[in-house]
C-alpha cells in the first residue's frame, strides 16, 4: 500500500496536470472532464489518511474551479454535481476536524468566493459537521458582510444568500424571517414564506406552520403540491383523518403515482379503492392532451382495460412526446392483445417523432412503423379508426419529404 505522501504527489500532479490542460471540452464531453476531478476527489478520500493533506487537495479543486468551468459547456450540470460531492468531501473531513477555528475560516472564505453557486453544498450541509454556535458566529460574520456590501450588486447577491441558508440551517424561523425582512426591506416572497412554514412543521410547531402554508395556497403559491405534503403530514400527526384524507386527494389528482395512491388508500380504506379508480379514471379522461405519464400510472393501479378504452375514445389527443410511459403502455396492452390501442399509441409516437423533422429520430419512427405493419396483420376489425394501411399513406403524403426517412424504411427488413 502506498505511503501517504506518495499518494499526495501523485494525486497533486494527477490535478495539476488537468490544470495545466488547453483542451475545451464540448457538452457532450463534459462528463469526462467532471468524472476526472471526481475520480480524484475519491482519490483524495479513500488513499490519504491524513486530514490535513485532504483539505489542502480538496481546497486545490476549489480553487480550479474557474479553470474547469472556462473549460467545458457544463450546460447538463455535470461540474455542478460533481462539486456537490467535493463539498460532501470537505464537510466529512471537517466534521471531526480539531481546529474549529481553522473550519470556520476556510467556510468564510470558501463562501466568499462563490461566484459559481458550487459551493452552496456546504451551506446545505452545515449542521452536518457544525455546531449551533459554529453557525451562529458564521451567520453574524455574513450577516454583517452583507449589510456592509448592500451597494455591490455581486457581492450583496452572495450576501443575501448566505445568511438567510444559515438561519434556514439553523431551523430557527424567527431568525430566517427577521434576516430576509431586514435584507429585502420587509418583502417576503412565496418561496420565502414556505420556508417559514417549513421550519415552523420541522420544529412541531403546527399551529404557526398552518398559518404561513395556508396563506401560500390563498396567494396560488405554484408548488401548491409542497405545501399540502407538509398538510397533510401535520394532520396525521395531530390525527385529523379527515382533513389528511382531504390533502392526500388533492396530492393525487395533481401527481398521480402509486405513493400517493397508496397513501390515500390508507386513509380511505380498501373498501372504497374501486370508487376511487372511478374518479381518476373520470380525471384522466378529461384531460386534453392525455399524458402519457397518468397512462402509465392506470397500470400501476390494474386498470389495463381502462388505458385500452381511454387511447381508443382519445385517440386524437394521445401526446407522442411522452415517448417512455407510452412505450410501457403499449408493451403491456400488446401482451394482453388489446391490439387496437397498441396501434394508436404507436401512431402517436410515429406522428410526434416525424413532426420534429430530426433526421436521427427516424430509425425509432420506422421501427414503430415496422411494428405497426406486423401488428395490422392481427387486427380484423378497425372498429372506427383507419386502417393501418390508410394511416401509412396518410403519413406519405404529410411526410412524402423525408427521404431519408422512407427508403430507410424500405429498406429494413421487418
Amino acid at each position: 500500500m502506498k505511503n501517504k505522501t506518495e499518494s499526495y504527489k501523485e494525486i497533486k500532479n494527477e490535478l495539476g496536470k488537468i490544470r495545466r490542460s488547453r483542451r475545451f471540452y464540448n457538452r457532450f464531453d463534459a462528463p469526462t472532464l467532471a468524472n476526472e476531478i471526481g475520480s480524484i476527489e475519491n482519490r483524495i478520500m479513500t488513499e490519504l489518511i491524513d486530514d490535513d493533506e485532504k483539505i489542502e487537495l480538496i481546497l486545490k479543486l476549489f480553487d480550479s474551479e474557474e479553470h474547469f468551468i472556462n473549460s467545458c459547456d457544463d450546460s447538463d450540470g455535470d461540474l455542478g454535481d460533481v462539486y456537490y460531492g467535493i463539498c460532501s468531501s470537505f464537510c466529512l473531513i471537517a466534521k471531526n476536524h480539531k481546529d474549529r477555528e481553522e473550519i470556520l475560516q476556510l467556510i468564510e472564505n470558501l463562501m466568499e468566493k462563490n461566484n459559481y453557486g458550487l459551493h452552496d453544498g456546504l451551506l446545505e450541509k452545515l449542521s452536518e459537521f457544525m455546531t449551533r454556535e459554529e453557525m451562529k458566529e458564521l451567520y453574524e460574520y455574513f450577516m454583517k458582510l452583507t449589510m456592509a456590501t448592500m451597494g455591490d450588486d455581486i457581492k450583496s447577491r452572495l450576501g443575501i444568500h448566505i445568511p438567510t441558508s444559515i438561519a434556514k440551517s439553523l431551523q430557527d424561523a424567527e431568525l430566517y424571517e427577521k434576516t430576509v425582512r431586514i435584507i429585502k426591506k420587509g418583502e417576503l416572497h412565496d418561496n420565502e414564506m414556505f420556508n417559514i412554514g417549513q421550519i415552523h412543521y420541522k420544529n412541531k410547531n403546527f399551529t404557526k406552520a398552518k398559518e404561513w402554508l395556508l396563506e401560500l395556497l390563498e396567494k396560488g403559491y405554484y408548488k401548491k403540491n409542497d405545501v399540502f405534503e407538509i398538510l397533510l403530514n401535520i394532520a396525521l400527526d395531530e390525527n385529523d383523518k379527515k382533513t389528511a384524507t382531504e390533502y392526500a386527494k388533492e396530492i393525487l389528482m395533481s401527481s398521480m403515482n402509486k405513493k400517493n395512491y397508496d397513501t390515500l388508500i390508507g386513509l380511505i380504506g380498501e373498501e372504497k379503492k374501486d370508487e376511487l379508480k372511478r374518479e381518476i379514471i373520470s380525471a384522466i379522461e378529461k384531460e386534453n392532451p392525455i399524458s402519457g405519464v397518468r397512462l402509465e400510472f392506470l397500470l400501476d393501479i390494474d386498470a389495463l382495460s381502462e388505458i385500452d378504452r381511454i387511447v381508443i375514445a382519445k385517440k386524437e389527443s394521445l401526446n407522442g412526446f411522452q415517448y417512455i410511459p407510452l412505450q410501457i403502455c403499449a408493451k403491456e396492452l400488446e401482451q394482453k392483445n388489446y391490439l387496437l390501442s397498441t396501434s394508436l399509441i404507436y401512431r402517436a409516437l410515429i406522428n410526434e417523432l416525424l413532426g420534429r423533422a430530426i433526421a436521427k429520430y427516424y430509425i425509432y419512427a420506422i421501427r414503430y412503423m415496422k411494428k405497426l405493419d406486423n401488428l395490422a396483420e392481427k387486427i380484423d376489425d378497425w372498429k372506427n379508426m383507419d386502417s393501418h394501411e390508410a394511416y401509412k399513406n396518410e403519413v406519405r403524403v404529410k411526410h412524402s419529404r423525408k427521404s431519408a426517412f422512407w427508403k430507410k424504411y424500405e429498406n429494413i427488413i421487418p
